[in-house]
């Protein structure tokens, strides 16, 4: 698949605000150090005002119970996704954790109406557990995936730790 960076400021924001809805779907978490599960995410994304480059971001997910259903609050997470001046884009998280992060990357064109974003961090505070994290966020019209990797104290190289793929539902 091609894939082409972009730069333009006025193409990032406007995908930016292609997110703008509400995306519901299910994910799987995994982790050396820990159990695999099954979540359950809502993610929706507002904008002030489409000429800002800048969308708002709520997300929130839980564990799926053995029988399907919803289970326990899992991960509560509220940021921005930013097209900074010099073509990269930057996302700003606060999670319920007490963890931020700051994360900075490149947009890219996959064709037909298709992008990805890919980050990685440049900060992040309050969970001395925490050494790294990367973040790729592919958008189609219908459909968003993503894909989150981490490395931490105990584990230092990044491993793959979510994916979810999540559709429009508003």
């Amino acid at each position: 698949m091609d894939r082409t960076r972009i730069t333009d400021l006025q193409e990032i924001r406007k995908n930016l605000e292609s997110l703008v809805g509400k995306w519901a779907g299910e994910g799987r978490g995994i982790f050396s150090t820990i159990d695999d599960f099954l979540y359950r995410e809502v993610f929706e994304v507002t904008s002030r005002n489409p000429e800002e480059a800048a969308v708002h971001y709520h997300q929130q997910t839980w564990i799926r119970r053995d029988d399907g259903g919803d289970g326990r609050d899992s991960h509560w997470e509220s940021g921005f996704i930013l097209a900074l001046d010099d073509g990269r884009v930057e996302i700003l998280n606060a999670q319920e954790s007490r963890r931020v992060e700051v994360l900075v990357g490149e947009m890219y064109s996959l064709g037909e109406g298709a992008w990805v974003i890919e980050v990685s961090s440049s900060l992040h505070g309050h969970d001395p557990r925490m050494v790294a994290t990367s973040r790729s966020i592919r958008f189609e019209p219908k459909t968003l995936r993503y894909r989150v990797g981490m490395a931490t104290t105990n584990v230092q190289d990044i491993q793959a730790h979510l994916t979810a793929t999540l559709r429009r539902v508003e």
